[in-house]
């Protein structure tokens, strides 16, 4: 699923770029004569204007849903990065209990 969201986003990437090339009236290829004059320039713009909103939109919802369906790794005892792995070669220091305090002995001070 996760490589199906890719495909699909790499494909609306291409053709918003190609929507875009189009929406330049000065020098794109939607400024040829028979473009103007299939749809009429008003209206060419308005559907490249409201196809690149879709694309965009269409690329930055599928790019936040690829977060959900990606694939994620299930670390084992014997996965982990490298500093887990180095970590669990070197033999842990032996903890040292404090000596304990000398207790002063109690003199008895009560007279009999």
């Amino acid at each position: 699923m996760f490589w199906v969201i890719i495909g699909i986003i790499v494909l609306l990437s291409v053709l918003l770029a190609a929507v875009i090339l189009l929406q330049n009236p000065k020098g794109g290829l939607a400024s040829g004569v028979a473009a103007s004059q299939l749809m009429g320039v008003k209206r060419t713009s308005d559907l490249l204007e409201r196809l690149t909103w879709g694309f965009a939109i269409a690329i930055m919802a599928l790019v936040l849903s690829t977060a959900f369906v990606a694939p994620t790794s299930q670390a084992t005892n014997e996965d982990g990065t490298v500093n887990i792995k180095r970590n669990r070669t070197k033999s842990a220091p032996a903890i040292q209990q404090p000596a304990p305090a000398a207790q002063p002995a109690t003199q008895d001070t009560a007279k009999p």
